[in-house]
């Protein structure tokens, strides 16, 4: 495995500090649509239902996790 030098480090650290901001920021903006009682769009509502009871990830969620995944990917193209 290669050494990651200090500034590597702190780079790879200030990334994924704006990449937790804004998946932060998406689940909040989602979470507010939900509170307002859904007086957002059509789409924003979409985005906060559940399919039912049980289910325990919304399509917000798999929204947020694909823009992490697609970030990561285009920032580091190597990662695994």
């Amino acid at each position: 495995m290669a050494e990651i030098s200090r500034d590597e480090l702190d780079e790879i650290y200030e990334f994924a500090l704006e990449l937790g901001k804004q998946a932060g920021k998406m689940l909040t903006d989602a979470a507010q649509v939900r509170i307002s009682g859904g007086n957002g769009t059509q789409e924003e509502k979409e985005h906060v239902q559940k399919e039912n009871a049980v289910d325990l990830v919304t399509e917000t969620d798999e929204n947020v996790e694909a823009f992490i995944k697609r970030e990561i990917t285009k920032k580091y193209p190597s990662h695994k």
